[in-house]
């Protein structure tokens, strides 16, 4: 459904080049699982997960969180700030104990001049993230619950090579718990409960120690309403 707009193999390439190449320029620090980093606290500075995963959100002044993506080795945040010399306040968590690579402004734009090409990976990454953003916004405005829900979790499934496939039966496990899902669809953890449990009765998910399994993806994506 999504495979024409994320090309697995060329994420797959960037990654290795961000985590092979540019993060040896940068400053690692270590950080704990739950941890939170502030986007201040990076300012002009583009940060490369080296191990771990981390959560992209944006927070509310009463504290909601809204989960934009998760980032696994390889990936970025704060290029944006970067490049346009401004800061979008955003929140990062900590998802599994991680390493991170920080490159600086300074430092990058010497790695840049004999490397250009790193500008339209750049320019990659960033659409790869519009894109993300823009699926959201439009399933929010026109799926109902059910139809968040199932987009999600097919989009998920399109998005990160952190998700472990059986070859044998082609189905595909989301690392991914109700309440983050509550978090990335915007919706009640007891809708998402709900749902879930609508979509294992028929036979299209199974759920096992965290980890949903999308068995039957045609079948989930007839839940969609997909735009024009």
């Amino acid at each position: 459904m999504y495979q024409d707009l994320f090309v697995e193999e060329q994420q797959a390439f960037m990654r290795n080049y961000f985590l092979n190449n540019l993060s040896k320029c940068g400053i690692v620090k270590k950080y704990k699982k739950k941890q939170f980093i502030a986007a201040v606290s990076h300012y002009l500075s583009i940060a490369i997960v080296v191990k771990g995963q981390v959560v992209v959100s944006i927070i509310s002044s009463e504290g909601q969180e809204k989960i934009l993506y998760t980032l696994i080795p390889g990936e970025c945040f704060g290029e944006m700030n970067l490049f346009s010399n401004s800061l979008l306040n955003y929140m990062i968590r900590v998802k599994e104990d991680a390493e991170i690579s920080y490159v600086s402004k300074a430092v990058f734009s010497e790695f840049a001049k004999s490397n250009p090409v790193v500008y339209q990976y750049f320019m990659n990454v960033m659409i790869i993230k519009f894109r993300i953003v823009l699926l959201q916004m439009t399933s929010n405005v026109f799926n109902d619950s059910i139809g968040k829900v199932a987009d999600a979790l097919i989009r998920l499934v399109s998005t990160s090579n952190s998700l472990e496939a059986n070859g044998t039966s082609n189905r595909i496990s989301v690392n991914f718990t109700q309440s983050e899902l509550a978090r990335i669809v915007g919706c009640s953890r007891i809708t998402i409960t709900r749902i879930l449990n609508q979509f294992v009765q028929e036979d299209l998910i199974s759920m096992n120690h965290k980890k949903i399994v999308i068995k039957k993806f045609d079948d989930l994506a007839k839940y969609i309403v997909c735009v024009q």
